[in-house]
C-alpha cells in the first residue's frame, strides 16, 4: 500500500485549476450578445467586430446599404452629425461607432 504525501503548493494549483475550469463555463454563458448594423463594405467595422468577438462578445453582423443603414441609424435615435460607419444594439444600448470594449462592458 502506497501513501499519498500532498503538500499546501499542490492544494493551492488544484484549487486554483478547480474554480478556472468553473469559472469558464459561467463566462460563456453570460458573454453580452452584440448586433452589428453596418456597410457592407468596411474593413474597419469588421476588424471591430473580429475585436469583441476576441473578447467574448456573441457577435452576429448584418450588412445594409447606405439608405437602410441610415433609417436604422434614425429609428435608433443616432443624430446624424454623430453617425458612424456602423452601429451596435448591446442589450437596450445603441452604440455608434467603435466604442472601447471596457465602455461597453460599463
Amino acid at each position: 500500500m502506497s501513501t499519498l504525501i500532498v503538500n499546501r503548493r499542490q492544494i493551492l494549483l488544484s484549487a486554483i485549476a478547480l474554480g478556472a475550469s468553473a469559472a469558464e463555463p459561467a463566462f460563456a454563458q453570460t458573454a453580452p450578445s452584440i448586433h452589428i448594423v453596418k456597410d457592407p463594405n468596411c474593413g474597419c467595422c469588421t476588424e471591430w467586430a473580429r475585436i469583441l468577438h476576441d473578447s467574448g462578445f456573441k457577435v452576429s453582423i448584418e450588412h445594409a446599404d447606405n439608405t437602410l443603414l441610415s433609417r436604422f441609424k434614425a429609428l435608433r435615435g443616432i443624430p446624424r452629425d454623430m453617425a458612424s460607419c456602423h452601429t451596435a444594439i448591446v442589450e437596450d444600448y445603441t452604440i455608434e461607432g467603435h466604442v472601447p470594449i471596457a465602455d461597453i462592458h460599463r
